[in-house]
């Protein structure tokens, strides 16, 4: 499930309908009070879900959709009218399986990033036009190898240039390696910045006037990673465990979400809990639990905030005590 918003009334939330076999685009105009379905194009393969979103303008969207991420191949798709009409994008051959998280900055940069399991390797194909044309690179792979089962779930870019990856290795009871890499040069090249226990699942980061402030959340030990300096050193503050998704406003003000008391070693959806949201206004020094109704949810999969007080999490629930459904939860204010 992905989610993005260019403003506190446009938000797109994608993901699968509760049969599990169809691919589901929402959209809201008005802040999150209605949604409604747009239609997915019929591709050549046959959609199960779409993974990720991203908009530059309440016009431009790009999304992400495929069958299962790192197993069949995936599809670009792309929309110029707020997608009333979504149209499919070629991808290049050596980029077209695994792809699962997005990210567009600038005018017109997007970064697809996933797993190809035919080659075992970690992929990031790249656009500079919009989304109309793709390039495919392997190059994360050289610090953060899917052949040595190292997986990158999360990406943030600050600019076309400037951008962050994160990961681990698998969870065989606690053993996870958690891993942050960094490009300053559009994704040709990466350096590893921080290696340590406990997987990553996401990362945020946001410029302000002379540095660039990085979080990133995962499974316990890691908690909450913290960088004031562009990623040239981290910390550790404690956050909930398995916090999957985190989005942050401005240096201060973020919010991360998940399950908690996750039984498994990173977070799924076929395996719910109770809702997690936690949020922070003094940059991750502390953390405090957002309440959530009963039931609302079993398991928050994204969040994704416009301003420290206009936040939306996308997510799953039980629904007839067997089948996922999409759930969307509005933050304003209050964390209500």
């Amino acid at each position: 499930m992905g989610l993005t918003c260019t403003d506190s009334r446009h938000c797109w939330a994608v993901g699968e309908d509760p049969t599990g076999f169809a691919p589901q685009i929402l959209a809201t105009t008005d802040g999150g009070n209605v949604w409604t379905a747009q239609t997915v194009p019929d591709t050549p393969a046959r959609l199960q879900a779409v993974f990720d979103v991203s908009c530059l303008s309440t016009h431009f969207c790009v999304a992400v959709a495929g069958t299962y991420p790192g197993e069949t191949t995936s599809v670009i798709l792309r929309t110029v009218d707020g997608g009333s009409t979504w149209t499919q994008v070629a991808l290049p051959a050596d980029g077209q399986s695994g792809l699962a998280r997005l990210e567009c900055v600038g005018t017109s940069v997007c970064y697809a990033l996933g797993q190809d399991q035919n080659r075992k390797a970690n992929v990031l194909d790249i656009t500079a036009d919009g989304g109309t044309t793709w390039t495919a690179t392997s190059a994360p792979d050289g610090v953060c190898s899917l052949a040595a089962n190292c997986f990158l779930r999360g990406l943030s870019f600050v600019d076309a240039r400037r951008g962050w990856l994160v990961g681990g290795g698998l969870c065989p009871g606690n053993g996870c390696t958690g891993v942050v890499e960094a490009t300053t040069d559009g994704g040709a090249t990466w350096r590893s910045q921080f290696t340590g226990s406990g997987a990553i699942t996401d990362i945020s980061c946001v410029r302000d006037a002379s540095t660039v402030d990085c979080h990133s959340v995962g499974v316990a030990p890691s908690g909450s990673l913290v960088s004031r300096d562009g990623g040239t050193s981290w910390s550790q503050q404690p956050t909930p465990q398995y916090a999957a998704s985190i989005d942050c406003a401005d240096a201060l003000h973020c919010r991360a979400v998940g399950a908690r008391d996750q039984s498994t070693p990173v977070p799924s959806e076929q395996f719910p809990q109770v809702g997690l949201l936690v949020t922070t206004s003094d940059g991750g020094s502390s953390w405090a639990t957002e309440s959530l109704a009963p039931g609302t949810s079993t398991w928050l999969n994204r969040v994704f905030c416009v301003d420290p007080l206009s936040c939306w999490a996308v997510g799953a629930q039980r629904s007839g005590g067997a089948t996922l459904a999409l759930v969307l939860a509005t933050t304003s204010r209050s964390g209500r």
